[in-house]
């Protein structure tokens, strides 16, 4: 009973440090939006600026791709820097996309966001080797979703980096929006404890 009580202990304070720093990593995103929101620029952007940031948004609303006819995320990149097939810049991958929620979030696009994090749910493995990793990126090919879970990606990264991301931006979400139920829901519920089930497994690294 003693070695389970404390591995217990050590599972639960693996936790609490968790959210401990994802507060503190939270925190200071916020923090960081207010120091350079507008209001306290101690100048008005001139003119260049504007355009800039005007064709930069323009450029960013080409990134974002629809999948069942909704916005789900922003893909790697626009064009293709080489023809070869087996890279998959055209496909939307979870870390790289947790900015590009963040900054939606900021500008109050949030069915975007809770479509993003809903596909990369549906996507998550169930498989018993990787069961719980989510997929470092997914897309949509004749209708069907085919997520990568590392096999076939660029320099073959892995997914368990890609699926720490999730908890947090769900996280993030859930509370900018107000959309309590969906942090609630069963779907979610189950998504988090799948992957707490695989990053505190003693084997885990």
């Amino acid at each position: 009973m003693q070695p389970f009580i404390q591995k217990f202990f050590i599972n639960f304070l693996f936790v609490q440090i968790l959210f401990k720093q994802l507060g503190l990593y939270i925190k200071d995103i916020n923090e960081m939006a207010e120091r350079f929101s507008q209001k306290n620029l101690r100048v008005r952007p001139s003119s260049d600026e504007e355009k800039i940031v005007t064709n930069a948004k323009k450029h960013f609303e080409k990134t974002l791709v629809e999948i069942s006819g909704e916005l789900v995320g922003s893909v790697a990149a626009l064009e293709h820097p080489t023809k070869n097939k087996k890279l998959n810049y055209g496909e939307i991958f979870l870390r790289d996309n947790v900015p590009v929620m963040i900054y939606l979030i900021t500008q109050k696009r949030y069915e975007i966001v809770k479509k993003f994090l809903s596909v990369c749910l549906e996507l998550q493995s169930s498989n018993y080797q990787t069961r719980g990793v989510f997929p470092t990126s997914f897309v949509e090919e004749n209708g069907q979703l085919i997520g990568d879970y590392g096999q076939r990606s660029i320099g073959r990264i892995t997914s368990a980096d890609a699926s720490l991301w999730w908890p947090i931006l769900c996280w993030y979400y859930v509370n900018k929006s107000g959309d309590y139920a969906f942090g609630k829901s069963q779907s979610v519920q189950r998504g988090i404890q799948l992957l707490l089930d695989l990053v505190l497994h003693p084997t885990f690294e």
